[in-house]
């Protein structure tokens, strides 16, 4: 676990279990890589590279958030308050949830399919919770796609 008060910028971090990061302000990052959870927080601005982690992904910026490429082993979750945009693919293993209350800018989005969760309780599900306008590309999920809007859909 990695905390500090203001800003934290780092290169890539690989672990063979937890990466856990919380900043006070900004948080950037490299490529990210752990065993099991990855979980960032930042109370402002988030940049983030790659993300691959065996089991959950657990991202969250009181600011915008931006992230290259999300890969999990179970559940993706990635929040950020004032924008949210996905560069590459988000791929999961049980279920991806995407949440802003600005605009959500994501490219293609897999839940599922590709390595499915063997644990019992994986949904499958892709969720997206805009305020703004959602742009998204292509939607893969072994069971529900849920995308909530009061903006444009695209």
């Amino acid at each position: 676990m990695l905390s500090a008060l203001g800003r934290i910028r780092l290169d890539n971090l690989t672990a063979t279990d937890v990466v856990s990061v919380d900043a006070g302000t900004t948080l950037n990052l490299g490529n990210i890589v752990a065993g099991t959870t990855v979980a960032l927080s930042a109370v402002g601005n988030g940049t983030v590279g790659s993300v691959d982690a065996g089991g959950d992904v657990a991202l969250s910026a009181g600011g915008a958030l931006s992230v290259a490429a999300i890969t999990g082993g179970q559940s993706i979750l990635a929040d950020g308050a004032i924008s949210l945009t996905l560069g590459g693919d988000a791929v999961a293993g049980s279920a991806i949830t995407l949440v802003s209350d600005g605009a959500i800018t994501a490219n293609g989005l897999s839940a599922g399919l590709v390595s499915p969760s063997p644990i019992s309780g994986a949904i499958y599900d892709i969720t997206v919770f805009g305020k703004g306008a959602v742009s998204l590309g292509n939607l893969a999920a072994a069971h529900d796609i849920k995308l909530f809007t009061p903006q444009d859909l695209t």
